[in-house]
């Protein structure tokens, strides 16, 4: 139909439908607002990553050998400081503490080593009030008719510190020669 030969009323009421039409349109194609959250990075890794090997599942530390006196494990300042056990990135240990009397006749008791956690607190505790609070004991029988050789292993033991200082006893009548073996594990 040519709008020149529409009626007026014809053409209003197609120029309505119209603006109607292209106003329904333009509604619809309004823009929204949105809103785009980035988290931010929880580590930056730059340049080129290498490892040489894996990182250990187990280890072993030795503690040196020292001479221990005779002193009970209740005379925490007689007892021989022997260094600390660094167990950090591990789970468990297994304590083995081996040596040798300094004496055919040793007499009874027992060796030992005491491992404080290396907190102040813990150590504070252990030097000034001695009080061993969770500490790990590992101790070996000696007896007068036995050898002069000792040796005794622990059960795996769950860590719950990443540090502890070490302090060796005696309760024999004799200096001894003393080891102390932790394997640590994951």
């Amino acid at each position: 139909m040519n709008p020149r030969h529409c009626p007026p009323l014809v053409a209003l009421i197609l120029a309505f439908f119209i603006l109607s039409a292209l106003a329904a349109g333009s509604s619809n194609a309004q823009t929204e607002e949105v809103r785009v959250v980035n988290f931010p990075k929880v580590q930056s890794i730059q340049g080129t990553v290498e490892m040489d090997k894996p990182a250990p599942n187990t280890r072993l530390a030795r503690i040196s050998e020292a001479v221990v006196a005779p002193a009970d494990p209740a005379e925490t300042l007689n007892l021989i400081s022997a260094g600390t056990l660094d167990a950090l990135g591990f789970r468990s240990t297994v304590l083995s503490l081996a040596g040798q009397i300094k004496s055919n006749y040793p007499g009874s008791g027992t060796i030992g080593a005491l491992l404080i956690p290396n907190t102040p607190f813990f150590r504070r505790a252990f030097e000034e009030d001695g009080e061993a609070l969770l500490s790990i004991r590992v101790e070996a029988p000696v007896d007068s008719e036995t050898s002069t050789n000792f040796a005794v292993s622990l059960p795996p033991h769950h860590l719950a510190f990443p540090s502890y200082r070490i302090y060796f006893f005696n309760t024999t009548e004799r200096p001894a020669s003393v080891n102390l073996y932790a394997y640590l594990a994951n």
